[in-house]
């Protein structure tokens, strides 16, 4: 699985590092570059589900109705 990167506030990140080393590299970076940044590994576990039948998968796993939440928006950015 790869890594995601999500900005969810102005100076929040979340990098989920899915099964990889990318946690140790993320706090190296921090450590070697002087940066005054909090690394941690929350106790969260994101789950992703994509297909025509997703959305009823969805519905028979969670109490909270389905219908009416939006996607995951997605940005192209161009430098």
């Amino acid at each position: 699985m790869t890594p995601s990167f999500f900005a969810y506030r102005q100076t929040h990140y979340w990098l989920s590092i899915s099964d990889s080393d990318v946690l140790l590299w993320a706090k190296g970076l921090a450590v070697g570059g002087g940066f005054d940044v909090e690394v941690h590994d929350p106790d969260v576990f994101p789950l992703s589900l994509q297909g025509p039948k997703s959305e009823t998968l969805l519905s028979r796993l969670i109490a909270e109705p389905v219908e009416g939440h939006s996607l995951f928006p997605f940005h192209s950015h161009s430098h």
